[in-house]
């Protein structure tokens, strides 16, 4: 991404928005409440998966055509052998047997090792897909792990030893942390050129340490972070790291927990330098420790918001009982004290609470996932929904709250996903009988009262004296460049459907222009919040505002009924920059024909 972009002012600001609206149609479905099991998923809204003796699911991700890829372990425990496991099922919840094996892939990681786990999922934007986790490296201690798996579910050669890299970074011996292992990768996150980010733990000497690698695009250590590519940080108390997430600037922020001096549960955060450094701007000298005014907290999720503020997810204890707790951070590490109480909200779904995944919508509101403990005792699925200022939300559920019994004895949600008609997708496990064996389950719940999105059209000018590019959806101001109140331009005959502001589930579209190449025009539209922020704090840029919406970006297709919206830069030639869009593979070839920059895929919209 580049934002060199310099944008002129040959066009009048718009005196005022124009919205395009389409008449909706809403199906029945849609008067349901949100947070309700969607019927036309699984069975009655719910899908269970049982593998082995004991299968277990702790990350997923909603690929852009419908389909769920689930990861985790399966463990046979007559054979006492674990292995690593990737699922794909189709957007109704079938498995889909173009993937590994009937719909899922396994891998022991080492030969020797009959013990691997994953604990972490990305998906690269080729497709291929990433696992982190640990693995036994002698038949009893653990070392972390990857695994790197082809579209079809088979593992890709290319990375590491057969597809699979093991790493030891502490002591390699055996313990009582969570788990049992003494180290693993508990997230990971990809940079922009494909390198990767992997979190976790691990025992030195005495002591549990953070541990953070980086990795190249072939499994290799990236020598250039950190030592040798690791870093460790002792911040005293045995730390446990859960979610770690990578900033624009290339800062890692993970979160977690530690138990320091006087045994009391204390959430963690810690942010580095994209050389493994600490972040002295952060908290204190990199590290945030906090109970957010409860007896105990722990983080199990983070999560970034596109504003740079810092979203931890987990358990608090007060009163007795461990509740449901969301706090909100600054980009600093302070609290944001805008949010909830203080910066921190928490429920009681139940009497023993605890989330284990947070996810954002696309309006702002923001959705915990994890379990609860009912009267009888049993653990049972829990949602809960909050407004941006961390209000809970009385449309979902039962005053904010969704409690879902999968099967007869415990289940817990260990993943979340949002899906682009604003349905949600959680993951995770149900028990199955009293010897403890789990199988994977995934339920998707109605999203908010959404009918077909309204759509707009954007169309395309060109002025053969700048030689230069223009595209927009208000109606107002096609009329005026048609009429000839603005001169100069004429309508290419590319036009491209978008959505009107506001759609659920598509970001909105920033508009900027600058007058440093007047009386050149040259206008720059991003959907990225990333992209729209840093254009907004440049001062040769002037803001626009929201002009319509644009589909999630894609990772390798485009979901059912939209396609591809390429972005092309035609790298300052004609003496200004400019920027064209189009749905259109063949014209992006013909431009780069004529030294335009293909700036690749930037969003998917309605067919």
């Amino acid at each position: 991404m580049h934002v060199e972009i310099v944008l002129s002012n040959a066009f009048p600001k718009l005196a005022r928005r124009v919205c395009v609206l389409a008449m909706i149609v809403a199906s029945p479905a849609l008067f349901a409440a949100a947070g309700e099991l969607d019927p036309s998923f699984g069975s009655g809204g719910v899908v269970k998966t049982v593998l082995a003796t004991d299968t277990q699911a702790y990350a997923s991700t909603l690929l852009p055509d419908g389909r769920l890829l689930v990861a985790g372990s399966t463990w046979d425990r007559q054979t006492n052998l674990q292995k690593l496991l990737v699922a794909r099922y189709g957007a109704t919840g079938t498995l889909d047997a173009s993937f590994g094996s009937g719909g899922v892939t396994t891998t022991q990681v080492l030969p020797t090792s009959n013990g691997s786990f994953a604990n972490a999922m990305t998906v690269q934007p080729d497709g291929k897909i990433i696992l982190a986790g640990a693995t036994q490296f002698d038949g009893a201690n653990f070392e972390t792990a990857l695994a790197r798996f082809n579209t079809d579910g088979s593992l890709d050669a290319s990375f590491g030893v057969n597809g699979v890299v093991a790493t030891r970074i502490g002591n390699g011996v055996t313990s009582i942390q969570d788990g049992g292992v003494d180290e693993t990768f508990a997230a990971l996150a990809l940079l922009p050129d494909g390198r990767i980010v992997a979190a976790g733990y691990a025992k030195i000497g005495g002591n549990y340490v953070l541990a953070i690698a980086r990795y190249n695009t072939n499994g290799g250590l990236d020598i250039s972070f950190g030592s040798g590519g690791i870093v460790t940080t002792n911040t005293g108390g045995d730390p446990y790291l859960t979610g770690a997430v990578l900033q624009p600037d290339g800062k890692i922020v993970v979160a977690g927990g530690a138990t320091p001096s006087g045994g009391v549960d204390t959430a963690l955060l810690v942010r580095y330098n994209s050389n493994g450094s600490l972040d002295s701007s952060f908290g204190s000298a990199g590290v945030v420790y906090t109970t957010g005014g409860l007896n105990q907290l722990w983080f199990n999720a983070l999560l970034r918001q596109p504003d740079g503020k810092l979203v931890g997810a987990g358990r608090g204890y007060r009163g007795g009982q461990y509740v449901f707790a969301l706090a909100r951070f600054n980009s600093d590490g302070s609290p944001d004290t805008s949010f909830g109480s203080s910066g921190i909200v928490t429920a009681a779904p139940g009497s023993h609470d605890s989330i284990r995944a947070v996810v954002l919508q696309p309006d702002g509101k923001l959705v915990a996932g994890g379990h609860s403990q009912s009267s009888s005792n049993v653990y049972v699925s829990a949602m809960a929904r909050y407004s941006a200022e961390g209000v809970p939300d009385s449309s979902f559920g039962s005053g904010g709250l969704v409690r879902t019994a999968m099967g007869s004895i415990d289940d817990s949600i260990w993943a979340l996903n949002v899906a682009q008609d604003g349905k949600l997708i959680a993951v995770g496990m149900t028990q199955v009988d009293t010897d403890l064996n789990n199988a994977i389950v995934v339920a998707r719940h109605l999203g908010d009262a959404v009918a077909s999105a309204a759509t707009v059209t954007a169309i395309e000018y060109f002025h053969a004296n700048f030689g230069h590019y223009f595209i927009t959806t208000s109606p107002e101001e096609a009329a005026a460049i048609d009429s000839g109140k603005i001169q100069g331009w004429t309508k290419t005959g590319q036009t491209f459907k978008a959505y009107s502001l506001d759609t659920f589930g598509a970001s909105s579209v920033c508009r900027f222009f600058s007058t440093s190449f007047a009386p050149k025009s040259s206008h720059f539209y991003t959907p990225a919040a990333e992209e729209c922020a840093i254009v907004k704090n440049n001062p040769n840029w002037q803001y626009e505002g929201l002009v319509f919406s644009l589909g999630p970006i894609s990772v390798g297709t485009c979901a059912a009924g939209t396609v591809p919206l390429y972005r092309m830069y035609n790298n300052g030639q004609s003496g200004a920059p400019n920027h064209r869009y189009s749905t259109s593979s063949a014209l992006v070839s013909t431009m780069a024909a004529q030294g335009w920059v293909s700036e690749g895929v930037i969003a998917c919209v309605p067919n």
